[in-house]
């Protein structure tokens, strides 16, 4: 595991803070059938892409393309994910890319269990 973090590339509360309102606010605005919520996602996560790739354009490039595969989850929960990947792309940068997939593929299903069962299912259920 090699160590990315440089002054210039660290992640700040206030980074983490634009990110988290850029998910809230964009996690479904472009939603389509072919990646449902991955170009949001992407909206997302792009100032960390920046700070952590962008004297890399090769490496930037890739992992804007990695981030905009299909991505679907509860929109309540993705932001789990979100937090999840930035930390690990924050410390161990572009060698992290095959774990950041896996880690997106494992997550999505089973916070969307969760999400779609606390926030679609019980709520109607009980106040219905």
């Amino acid at each position: 595991m090699g160590m990315n973090n440089t002054v210039d590339n660290k992640i700040t509360k206030k980074d983490l803070m634009k990110m988290s309102w850029r998910y809230i606010l964009g996690s479904q605005l472009n939603w389509n059938y072919e990646r449902m919520m991955s170009s949001g996602y992407l909206y997302a996560i792009l100032p960390a892409l920046k700070k952590i790739y962008g004297d890399k354009p090769q490496q930037y490039k890739d992992m804007m393309e990695t981030h905009n595969q299909f991505f679907n989850t509860n929109a309540n929960f993705g932001n789990l994910i979100l937090g999840i990947d930035i930390a690990i792309e924050e410390r161990d940068g572009y060698e992290s890319k095959d774990t950041i997939v896996a880690l997106k593929t494992a997550l999505m299903g089973s916070l969307s269990g969760v999400g779609d069962s606390l926030f679609h299912v019980i709520w109607g259920t009980i106040f219905g």
